[in-house]
């Protein structure tokens, strides 16, 4: 009865593996799949990088913001005053201070003109933003795929192995019944 028992579950064991494929088909499409899924990480990786600059160009854009607000704001007391900020005591010689408003007229124009330039930079970078969001999404999900892929392939690869050790553990029971 044990033998009989042993045969049926090794025909059902045997049945079930040749319904699978063999490790080199499986290992053939985890590699396949990782190729893409490496593929479509560099794609996503570059468009992450757009994202990265625009980030870093903001920033500067916000530097040149603040810095042209302190000297704004501090060639406006030139005006108001004529106490020097430092040292707290009035001015009597004008001209330090017309060179001083000059200088700082001067670093405001050139702080403007780099404030327009990055903002310029960075309006034609929201557009390509604007254009790779969707892409880097779609990528994204692909990407996840893949992973939820790979996993499969690898339970497909265990299944498999174990399938494999069920009909050695099930020929070797046989064996043993038999002597």
């Amino acid at each position: 009865g044990q033998i009989q028992s042993e045969q049926e579950r090794l025909k059902n064991v045997q049945d079930h593996l040749n319904k699978l494929r063999n490790f080199e088909e499986i290992n053939s499409d985890i590699e396949a799949v990782k190729n893409q899924k490496q593929s479509l990480s560099d794609e996503l990786s570059g468009l992450n990088i757009i994202v990265y600059e625009y980030n870093i160009k903001l920033n500067e854009l916000n530097k040149l913001s603040e810095e042209g607000n302190k000297l704004s704001q501090e060639r406006a007391e030139l005006d108001k005053t004529k106490v020097c900020s430092v040292c707290g005591q009035i001015i009597t010689n004008t001209d330090s201070l017309e060179k001083h408003k000059v200088e700082l007229d001067q670093k405001l124009s050139d702080l403007a003109s780099q404030y327009n330039n990055k903002k310029i930079e960075l309006e034609s970078m929201i557009d390509k933003i604007n254009n790779t969001d969707l892409t880097r999404k779609t990528l994204s999900d692909k990407i996840n795929n893949l992973e939820f892929h790979i996993i499969e392939l690898v339970k497909e690869k265990a299944e498999l192995e174990q399938c494999q050790k069920d009909v050695s553990n099930i020929i070797n029971n046989l064996d043993n019944l038999q002597r």
